[in-house]
């Protein structure tokens, strides 16, 4: 197998385990980027069948405790180097005071076109201020039984409004410049479903999840549209959700001048910041998470981050 075939199979883990907050699709005109949170390490908490997120009782957008089980496959394939991918997300976002605690596990099988069987694990973590001034992430990633990959650190804006800075203590000890309005994984998440709730139909925002193989921020452009809610999974209450909304989003390097975007990603989500759906266009091949279950948490522990 090439060194470029390897990198691609790892970036594709990669996209994956931080597509679920992050979301990005679309190139003239639909863009749109959602990225997947990475979480913290905290005790179990109890779990409860329904989900209060009836139109009637919650219309504003919001984050609501969860944890979420996808089902990943692989759902067009035009690419020489990938010729199968099947594998589970699981993303947990728990209510630790003023923060959003955020775990997530992608475990993938992928096939290259030689036959090739890679297993690709990934366990993010992270730590984020409900006011969007504080995060703190940690993702690692195993190949093939190896570890491959470290990201750690933590960034801080000065202010809303302001400039920031994200410190990485791996894989290597850097300091990034933030620009103005930068915002983290969740924060970004409701700020496009609150604007998709208002009629708001495009959302364009500079995002910093730690994740990217760059170790920078990106610029996501994000199309808005609501839709009727189709559930089908273990937990009832989910079906009574009358809307929802599709992300649509692309995302670009900050050194970007084209209209391409680096790949591109489309999400579905209920007011709660339930994602139902996620589909992650990368150019020849598209890969796609859906729903299988989902718990909602009615109480929230300590974190231990």
């Amino acid at each position: 197998m090439t060194i470029q075939k390897s990198k691609l199979i790892l970036n594709l883990a990669i996209l994956l385990a931080g597509v679920f907050l992050f979301s990005s699709t679309a190139i003239a005109g639909a863009i749109i980027n959602p990225k997947i949170l990475p979480p913290t390490a905290i005790n179990d908490q109890t779990k409860s069948n329904s989900l209060p997120i009836n139109n009637a009782q919650l219309p504003v957008p919001h984050i609501t405790p969860h944890r979420a089980y996808y089902d990943v496959t692989l759902v067009k394939n035009h690419s020489e180097e990938i010729s199968d991918v099947r594998g589970v997300l699981t993303i947990q976002i728990r209510d630790v005071d003023d923060s959003w605690a955020v775990e997530q596990t992608s475990k993938l099988r992928i096939i290259d076109v030689e036959g090739v069987e890679h297993s690709v694990t990934m366990t993010s973590a992270s730590l984020e201020q409900k006011d969007g001034l504080q995060y703190q992430f940690n993702c690692n990633t195993i190949r093939n039984g190896v570890m491959d990959e470290n990201m750690r650190g933590n960034a801080l804006m000065a202010t809303k409004n302001g400039e920031g800075v994200a410190t990485y203590q791996s894989p290597q000890a850097i300091n990034v410049k933030l620009p103005i309005g930068t915002l983290f994984p969740l924060n970004h998440l409701l700020k496009m479903l609150t604007a998709a709730s208002a009629g708001q139909t495009v959302f364009s925002s500079t995002v910093f999840d730690g994740t990217n193989e760059a170790q920078t921020p990106v610029d996501v452009d994000a199309i808005l549209s609501s839709s009727h809610a189709e559930i089908n999974n273990n937990n009832q209450q989910l079906l009574h959700t009358e809307k929802s909304w599709n992300i649509q989003m692309a995302v670009f390097s900050l050194e970007s001048k084209g209209p391409e975007p680096d790949y591109q990603v489309t999400l579905t989500s209920l007011a709660s910041g339930v994602m139902t759906k996620l589909i992650l266009d990368y150019g020849t091949f598209q890969v796609q998470a859906l729903l299988n279950k989902v718990e909602i948490f009615t109480n929230s522990p300590k974190s231990t981050y």
